[in-house]
């Protein structure tokens, strides 16, 4: 199993796409990222009691994999077991990375793997172009927040993004106060001690930043005394994370 050390991973985290991840697991052949150009190394996910086939020019090894929440993903291959955390996921790209260690396995989508994305160097090129690109834009939208200014989702398109992702994690969690946590920790990092009564195990992961709001976090500190404004964002955010997953209108 060849793995990658990546500092580029945890750079773009925030950006990942974390809705379903059985959905997205078991609709793609995922081809493993390797310098052996010649012989591909695919990863085939079975919702059916879970069934992992690893296919190399034909040969099958047979395994399971389990999501066990929380992001983290067990695969088993003849009986090798390995834990892994779902580090980065979009359309191309699933990063998964070893329990405690650095190093990251690299599953490609089949047709973006034949098309471009079959070297590293290429994979960290669409990396940086795609996301840190899309960074600086965003940043350069929140800069332009103004005294006058009212909240638009339109505006920020990067934060659908976010809040998918939040919205997906916060079902891992009880609702008790979730979205007070959220709002209350971006606003202007303080959290009520009540709510690590009700909602402990939340209320320390986002103390801890073990779930990202950096881009809530700079729409907030870029609307600093525009009460009209972050009263819109509010109840945006009430509107998304209170039902069972982010709603967006088109």
């Amino acid at each position: 199993m060849r793995t990658f050390l990546l500092d580029i991973i945890p750079r773009i985290q925030r950006f990942s796409r974390k809705l379903d991840y059985t959905a997205v697991l078991i609709s793609k052949r995922w081809v493993l990222l390797s310098e052996d150009t010649e012989n591909m190394i695919i990863y085939l996910f079975s919702e059916k009691e879970n069934q992992l086939r690893v296919a190399k020019n034909g040969k099958i090894r047979r395994g399971k994999w389990h999501y066990l929440g929380h992001d983290q993903l067990e695969i088993d291959v003849e009986d090798e077991p390995l834990l892994f955390k779902i580090a980065f996921l979009d359309d191309q790209l699933l990063a998964l990375k070893l329990d405690n260690t650095n190093a990251y396995l690299l599953l490609v989508d089949e047709p973006a793997h034949q098309q471009f994305l079959n070297q590293i160097q290429k994979l960290n090129e669409f990396l940086e172009e795609n996301y840190f690109r899309r960074r600086f834009e965003f940043n350069d939208q929140i800069k332009k927040i103004d005294a006058q200014q009212t909240f638009n989702q339109e505006d920020f398109p990067s934060l659908k993004g976010e809040i998918e992702n939040l919205g997906q994690k916060l079902k891992h969690y009880p609702s008790e106060n979730a979205t007070d946590i959220i709002i209350a920790f971006a606003r202007d990092h303080t959290l009520n001690n009540e709510w690590f009564n009700t909602n402990r195990e939340l209320a320390n992961d986002i103390s801890r930043r073990e779930i990202s709001l950096a881009l809530l976090e700079s729409i907030f500190n870029a609307s600093k005394g525009n009460i009209e404004f972050q009263n819109g964002l509010i109840l945006f955010l009430r509107k998304a994370l209170e039902k069972d997953k982010p709603s967006f209108e088109e």
